[in-house]
């Protein structure tokens, strides 16, 4: 044995093959059970399709098993002596408990049993069960691979081409350069904007605008999260955006939406076709002369009594205006809501509005002063309070607002 071991080079699949095969002998001698042979060549964890359902019962299992001074059945796998056998391990077992024999010797290996099961069961705590943020993130992950591989197969495609015809070489390399920011403004939305869920959440108040609407055009759609709203409620709905990531995200989750550029596809579909409209977190994007044509083609292409919605962030809060705005190195530029609203107005949208959402949470503004630690000073004390109030509303006021219309 010693010679074996202590050999330059152990062969462990031959040790293995005669465990398997001491194994198949006993089995057919009726020693070991199917389920002990298949517990052996495939492991604690390989039954199930789903490892993570195996790993649960391997844990349940052991936090059943894990004291061994506890009683386990007696069995045996003798046919004649086997009654035996297992009177007198009975007998021996009370013996050993009279004397607490078990107590002595294994309380110890019990205590460090325990131990383990302790470390295991916390590092196990967040293993990726369905619904939780492990889970979720491990599914952000696989999204972000599957369009990493797609950028990948489109570089190569591109270097393809570019042997074969260098004088674009030029315009692929600039092409690139595009898909590549287009996945990192897919990255940036998904840290700085929320995950699709909280979007989903805001988005929920604009729905009854579109209640009775049919081909509802959403525009600058994102990762689709509205697209998905409406689709659920039975309403036909496209999406455009120019992030080909952003497609390509919508896409693979069976929406529909195509990679365009807002006026040019507004300019492609017939006057009046349009069932209602929604630009959320666009307009900032655009420049003033965009902006006016921008709107004008909107009102052109909808339905008379079709809705209409301009979502973006509010600069009436000096903290938007001034830090939160400039994090999006696409923005041109924020737009007052008073201005939104005229020039919706005077592009002949009627029933004009503006909604303010997303407050920024009570922590991070100014706190009032309560009366009852200056009860001789309730005037001064109000007059503060109207102050930070007003301090309130100017440094942290809604972070976003939408102009509502119908035309």
């Amino acid at each position: 044995m010693d010679t074996e071991t202590n050999s330059e080079e152990i062969d462990v699949e031959k040790i293995m093959g005669k465990i398997q095969d001491s194994i198949k002998k006993k089995e057919e001698q009726g020693i070991y059970s199917n389920e002990d042979t298949e517990m052996v060549n495939t492991g604690p964890f390989m039954k199930n399709n789903d490892p993570w359902d195996d790993m649960n019962k391997f844990l349940n299992d052991l936090n059943l098993c894990w004291d061994p001074r506890k009683d386990s059945p007696i069995t045996t796998h003798r046919i004649y002596t086997g009654p035996l056998v297992v009177f007198i391990k009975k007998v021996m077992r009370k013996i050993l408990k009279f004397f607490r024999i078990p107590n002595l010797l294994l309380s110890r290996q019990a205590a460090f049993n325990f131990q383990v099961l302790k470390a295991i069961n916390y590092l196990t705590a967040d293993m990726p069960v369905e619904g939780s943020s492990l889970s979720k993130k491990i599914y952000e992950l696989k999204r972000e691979n599957t369009l990493l591989r797609q950028r990948l197969d489109l570089i190569l495609a591109e270097i393809e081409k570019k042997y074969d015809l260098p004088e674009q070489a030029a315009v692929s390399i600039v092409r690139e350069k595009n898909r590549t920011e287009n996945h990192n403004y897919l990255l940036f939305e998904n840290k700085f904007r929320g995950d699709r869920e909280e979007i989903k959440k805001r988005l929920e108040f604009y729905l009854p605008l579109f209640k009775k609407a049919d081909n509802v055009l959403d525009i600058g759609c994102g990762r689709g999260e509205f697209l998905e709203m409406l689709n659920d409620q039975g309403i036909n709905a496209t999406g455009i955006d120019t992030n080909e990531a952003m497609v390509s995200f919508c896409n693979e989750i069976k929406l529909k939406v195509q990679q365009a550029e807002a006026i040019t596809y507004l300019s492609s579909v017939s006057d009046a076709s349009l069932g209602g409209l929604i630009a959320s977190h666009v307009i900032e994007h655009f420049s003033n002369d965009l902006l006016d044509q921008f709107t004008k083609l909107c009102f052109l292409k909808l339905k008379n009594g079709a809705s209409i919605v301009f979502e973006t962030p509010n600069p009436l809060s000096i903290v938007v205006s001034a830090t939160n705005f400039h994090l999006d190195l696409s923005h041109v530029k924020p737009l007052h809501p008073e201005t939104v609203k005229f020039l919706l107005e005077s592009n002949g949208f009627t029933d004009v509005h503006i909604h303010y959402f997303s407050p920024f949470p009570d922590d991070m503004k100014f706190e009032f002063i309560k009366d009852s630690f200056f009860s001789s000073k309730k005037k001064t004390v109000d007059q503060l309070n109207k102050n930070f109030q007003k301090l309130n509303d100017l440094l942290y006021g809604y972070q976003d607002y939408a102009v509502i219309g119908k035309k």
